[in-house]
């Protein structure tokens, strides 16, 4: 019998501490974030596109289960530490300028167009671990 993982919090909780099985899943998903402050890290749209769905609907599970996303790892950045992702964001673009294939660098073809351009003229950016793109999922 299959645990209904949209219904239980604590078995969702079990699947997020499974560090060994979370690291399987990153290496087998094929989805990578941006490296920043020792975690991978997803935009809301990256999130909406992985799973085929309008940003609304990311935003009514904020709304929902903001709690549960943030003990993931889900994080509203704001002045100093969106100014720090926005040049991470930055040196990435220029390290993948010369060094494409690079399995720890996002290419900008990860990003909307849009949402680079609106990503730096943000005040205030959500953004999601791997645990909580995984929570998302669940």
């Amino acid at each position: 019998m299959s645990k209904d993982l949209t219904n239980s919090s604590i078995d969702r909780k079990n699947i997020l501490n499974n560090n060994l099985a979370i690291q399987e899943v990153y290496n087998n998903v094929g989805f990578y974030g941006i490296k920043f402050d020792g975690r991978y890290r997803f935009s809301k749209n990256q999130i909406a596109n992985y799973f085929e769905v309008d940003t609304r609907t990311i935003d009514r599970l904020l709304e929902h289960n903001k709690a549960e996303l943030e003990q993931s790892g889900y994080e509203l950045f704001t002045g100093l530490r969106l100014r720090q992702f926005k040049e991470t964001i930055s040196e990435i673009q220029q390290i993948s300028i010369s060094s494409a294939h690079d399995i720890d660098v996002v290419s900008r073809t990860q990003f909307i167009d849009n949402e680079l351009d609106s990503l730096f003229k943000t005040t205030q950016l959500g953004v999601f671990t791997y645990k909580a793109f995984l929570n998302v999922g669940m």
